[in-house]
């Protein structure tokens, strides 16, 4: 099973697929899902939420963040802060992936509800 966070204007969704017996199709029927769920409405066209794959190995503390290249001076985080997390752990995780990793950017998602 894989994790993946579901993300849209604030809120979220933690859910658990079988990855491998997941179409393209069933992503965007699971997009859209909760689309409805979260804002209460149809999704309008060329509207979609983050669906952000949760790796136990891109984790610090109870922070999650996902990475990309940013170029050959380094990478772009995005950290993914649930409700309830303490800032003084987001200036934590911040400070490590600084120290550890060549960070060109960073970003900081806060998500203010869990549905």
């Amino acid at each position: 099973m894989t994790t993946y966070l579901l993300h849209h204007e604030g809120k979220a969704r933690i859910i658990k697929i079988d990855a491998a017996a997941t179409s393209a199709d069933d992503y965007g029927k699971i997009q859209e899902w909760f689309l409805a769920d979260a804002v209460k409405r149809e999704r309008q066209k060329f509207e979609w939420t983050d669906m952000v794959k949760l790796e136990c190995d891109q984790k610090i503390g109870n922070i999650y963040y996902d990475e990309d290249l940013a170029g050959s001076a380094g990478m772009s985080f995005r950290l993914w802060v649930l409700p309830n997390i303490p800032l003084s752990q987001v200036d934590d995780a911040k400070a490590k992936l600084y120290r550890d990793r060549d960070v060109v950017r960073m970003q900081v998602v806060k998500i203010k509800e869990l549905i």
